[in-house]
């Protein structure tokens, strides 16, 4: 069987790590969780304890501004059982997550620009909260700009000013940004918005328009985990605002040209388009198991810290290994970051196929928990 060994190759500035007190461990659920065929992670086989904030995905938000208290009556009970997660863990923060894909850019966009619709937002925004008991709210606007509205930029910190004046200190307000540099550059006014939100969930992945990895922490250029965490923090975010964010899942492409005796990450590479032979995303757990049955080969690039398997010799898919997180998690503490956000936790192995349940939540929770930080964390996980 290919094994998945955390190995011990780091750069050097990880080499003197520090622990502080608390980082924020900000796990995402989906309303779809539930749903669909294979294993299912349902509120109750879920350990509250393993994070901070529990976000659950996603609240819808109507044109004119008025936030929802839930899709339909199957949202509605799941989340009274979501919100039951308080009762095993006292300290846990739980966050209303609005927007995501289903709500298109311009109906954001709109009620940004709106007066009335910013009123409406605000109010039903915090009447859903105080309703359900929550402690906060994520704005999960995933593309300022792209209705064509260049006021949006602008219009995103009046919409976060808003918020802040409606919850005043008694909420939480969050904000979701995409990772990519050039993006960051035309759409989010980061001083701004750093002075407006208790914390900044930077989405660092889905960087494969320039590449086949989804979220390598070091690259030749922009698209990076590292270029765009530095990016933030050259313009003025505070380091224990950002959330780094990481996908617990694998994107899938077609191997057009692969020698027997060099698996690298250099191309040349291709998606495959149309009708595919093979799942186009992964869910980590599905890549741990293919792994551990040796139905997939295993790398791990050290230079870009990536990890990728090779199925059937064609398929390559990246994805988020127990090595790679390791070092990410490594780099959140050598840039005393507030801590990680999490895409999604179904994603992980929480019925423990590949050895320890919910594996990679709990190597947050141990190294970020540990006075050894990185160095300590990557001889947590036995090689199964």
């Amino acid at each position: 069987m290919q094994k998945i060994k955390v190995l011990l190759i780091f750069p050097l500035f990880f080499a003197f790590l520090k622990a502080k007190s608390a980082y924020r461990t900000n796990c995402y659920y989906g309303s779809w969780a539930e749903e669909g065929l294979g294993r299912k992670l349902t509120p109750e086989k879920f350990d509250p304890k393993l994070c901070t904030h529990f976000s659950y995905a996603f609240f819808d938000v109507d044109d004119k501004g008025k936030v929802k208290h839930y899709k339909n009556e199957k949202d509605r009970k799941l989340l009274s059982r979501v919100l039951k997660l308080r009762s095993r863990n006292k300290n846990l923060k739980l966050i209303a997550v609005i927007g995501g894909p289903d709500v298109d850019s311009s109906v954001f966009s709109n009620i940004a620009e709106t007066p009335k619709y910013r009123k409406n937002f605000r109010v039903s925004a915090k009447t859903v909260l105080k309703d359900l008991r929550m402690h906060g709210l994520d704005l999960h606007w995933l593309e300022p700009g792209s209705a064509d509205n260049f006021n949006d930029k602008a219009n995103l910190v009046t919409l976060l000013s808003d918020l802040r004046e409606e919850f005043n200190q008694t909420l939480s307000l969050g904000v979701s940004v995409r990772g990519q540099v050039d993006y960051a550059q035309r759409w989010y006014d980061i001083p701004k918005i750093s002075s407006l939100v208790d914390y900044i969930n930077v989405m660092a992945y889905n960087y494969t328009h320039s590449g086949v990895l989804h979220a390598p922490l070091f690259t030749a250029g922009e698209d990076s985990v590292d270029e765009s965490i530095q990016f933030w923090l050259s313009r003025g975010a505070p380091s224990e605002k950002l959330n780094l964010g990481v996908a617990l899942i694998g994107r899938s492409y077609k191997v057009r040209v692969m020698q027997s005796n060099s698996m690298t990450t250099e191309g040349p590479y291709v998606a495959a388009n149309g009708i595919r032979e093979f799942t186009r995303i992964k869910k980590y757990h599905e890549m741990c198991t293919t792994i551990h049955n040796n139905t997939a080969e295993y790398h791990y690039d050290p230079v870009t810290v990536a990890s990728f398997s090779i199925e059937d010799g064609t398929v390559l898919t990246g994805f988020e290994s127990d090595q790679s997180f390791a070092v990410k998690i490594g780099f959140v503490i050598e840039y005393d970051l507030g801590g990680l956000m999490i895409w999604t936790i179904d994603n992980d192995d929480f019925t423990g196929k590949c050895g320890e349940k919910f594996r990679l939540l709990k190597l947050i929770k141990y190294c970020l928990e540990s006075n050894y930080g990185y160095i300590k964390c990557t001889t947590y996980l036995p090689v199964d």
